[in-house]
């Protein structure tokens, strides 16, 4: 299934849930379509619910914008959970408590082009944060905090099989990269090409 998103700003007054097999949402571009969520606490676009989630694809280029006065408290811009072979990107994300949120013991080549991050909510929030599954694949990621002060972390891993990040840049971040793995937690592999934290 292809789903078309026109340019436009689309206010959303509850998350997206995509988690149906085999779909993709092609967006009309990165300057021209914009989701605004009318809420400030809960996931804006999720990928997964319960039971695997496979092939879910967002593409064609998207922003999802904060609005002002809504100030992001909690959860992520994306957030992925048991998703399996999904991808992500370009897309910007502007404003949010996590840019993107990955969990789910089953989440397995998700894969992150082109995706930039800015100005996370600062002191306790975090550009990516992934804490579950393995072979994650970030290509071109830019999380960048010039406004006000740092979040507390770019990248933070509590737990991955494998983590590849190749030509990227995080940026004035308390800490770029953060891994603390807790109790039962393993970080395997994090293989990074062409990158700075």
């Amino acid at each position: 299934k292809v789903v078309l998103v026109p340019v436009g700003v689309y206010n959303l007054s509850a998350t997206w849930l995509l988690d149906n097999n085999d779909v993709t949402i092609k967006f009309a571009g990165q300057s021209v379509c914009k989701i605004v969520p009318t809420f400030a606490t809960t996931n804006i676009i999720q990928i997964g619910a319960s039971g695997l989630t496979k092939n879910v694809h967002l593409e064609g280029g998207f922003s999802i914008d904060a609005p002002s006065g809504v100030p992001r408290t909690a959860n992520a811009g994306i957030f992925m959970f048991d998703a399996q072979q999904c991808s992500v990107g370009p897309c910007e994300l502007n404003d949010m408590f996590y840019g993107l949120h990955i969990t789910g013991a089953n989440t397995t080549h998700v894969v992150f082009n082109n995706m930039v991050i800015r100005n996370v909510v600062p002191v306790t929030g975090t550009g990516v944060f992934i804490n579950g599954g393995g072979d994650h694949f970030f290509n071109h990621l830019s999380i960048n905090n010039p406004v006000g002060s740092q979040p507390a972390t770019g990248m933070r891993i509590k737990q991955s099989n494998a983590t590849w990040i190749d030509n990227s840049d995080i940026l004035h971040s308390g800490i770029g990269l953060l891994v603390d793995p807790g109790a039962g937690e393993n970080v395997t592999w994090i293989f990074a090409t062409n990158s700075a934290f």
